[in-house]
């Protein structure tokens, strides 16, 4: 279709916005007018049609991700921002994951995900090599908005905020982007985040030196630690966030809650840890939240897996000197929800042998015991 034609056509169908996204991500983007689409995308909140025209146009991933967190923000309803940041995560996940949003069978900008390992064997490997550099820049700078980048320096001045509560609404602009994302669905929000990190690390410093190149955007912080990995970073800065949730009180203890469990999971396969400086401290309430979890579970099954993730976290971290009131409280939280194997852990690194050797015995008998057969 001539790009004459296709304007005509867009012109046509301004009163129906709806009409125009599902002409436009049809298309492609060489029979579109560029200028054109993306005002009419920003002035009736086509944010898929955003997504698509600049993913195609200018293979930009960043660009989309922006205007869709400046939507969340500006939202008047709930419903909406929800909807907002679930189409947020989906475009994100997509975008690390290296397939094209929305899907399509003839885009091949980010087509570099699980679908398209099949043809791989076929493409010329300069091809292959400009798609994996290309994947790893998206991931960057996708990584550095959300973690890195204060969500204030991506509005404008005045910029209305209705659902934001006034006595956090500074520590949300302040603070970086994920922290609203946190606080409008943590489980959404780290789910997207698992989705960077599924087969992909890099070093914190690739993070640190994407560009943005966003207008009015001003210094971010700078690297402070050459060694540390992406998901390192990632892990730091949520344990931050964690505890900025439990300030918000009861409204925000959920969200901490799925915080740490994601820490724990991450820290319990190896791929990262707790800072020196406050690490046994942090283990400690990792493990509250482990034990809290559990103890809600009727599935037998889930609850070994979720005491096995405890094991692993004490068996790996125990040497960042973990004081007596640490092994205490951990012990009385396992011992109260029943998860005796930690319990004889525990005791064992605090060489309190008799009292390992019990607990044992008791994680046997509810092994043997009619409930425990029941169960699982």
């Amino acid at each position: 279709v001539p790009p004459e034609v296709m304007q005509k056509l867009v012109e046509s169908l301004t009163s129906h916005p709806e009409r125009i996204e599902r002409c436009v991500i049809r298309m492609p983007i060489f029979c579109l007018d560029f200028n054109q689409v993306a005002k009419l995308c920003i002035q009736h909140k086509l944010h898929t049609t955003f997504a698509y025209l600049y993913n195609e146009g200018l293979h930009d991933a960043l660009t989309p991700a922006v205007e869709m967190i400046r939507g969340i923000v500006k939202c008047e309803e709930v419903d909406g921002q929800f909807n907002l940041m679930r189409k947020l995560c989906v475009y994100v996940a997509y975008c690390f994951r290296g397939m094209r949003y929305p899907p399509a069978e003839q885009s091949s900008t980010l087509d570099f995900g699980q679908q398209s390992l099949a043809k791989a064997e076929s493409e010329p490997l300069p091809e292959l090599i400009h798609k994996e550099e290309h994947l790893h820049l998206v991931r960057t700078q996708l990584l550095k908005l959300l973690l890195l980048c204060p969500l204030n320096q991506l509005l404008q001045t005045g910029t209305a905020t209705p659902l934001l509560g006034s006595g956090s609404i500074q520590d949300v602009l302040n603070g970086p982007v994920i922290r609203l994302l946190l606080q409008v669905d943590s489980c959404l929000c780290l789910s997207t985040l698992l989705c960077a990190f599924e087969v992909w690390d890099a070093v914190s410093s690739d993070i640190f030196d994407a560009s943005l190149q966003l207008p009015g955007l001003e210094s971010l912080p700078e690297n402070k630690s050459q060694k540390s990995t992406a998901l390192q970073l990632a892990v730091d800065i949520l344990s931050q966030e964690a505890e900025q949730c439990e300030h918000r009180g009861s409204a925000g203890m959920a969200d901490a809650g799925c915080i740490w469990m994601f820490i724990a999971y991450k820290v319990a396969t190896g791929r990262a840890r707790f800072g020196s400086s406050t690490g046994a401290e942090l283990l400690a309430r990792v493990l509250e939240h482990l034990c809290l979890a559990a103890s809600t579970l009727q599935d037998m099954n889930r609850r070994e897996s979720f005491e096995r993730a405890a094991l692993r976290l004490v068996e790996e971290w125990w040497d960042m000197n973990c004081s007596m009131d640490h092994a205490e409280r951990i012990r009385k939280l396992a011992m109260n929800t029943r998860l005796y194997l930690l319990c004889a852990k525990i005791h064992l690194y605090c060489e309190e042998y008799k009292e390992s050797v019990e607990f044992m015995l008791k994680y046997i008998e509810e092994l043997e015991s009619p409930e425990g057969i029941q169960a699982d």
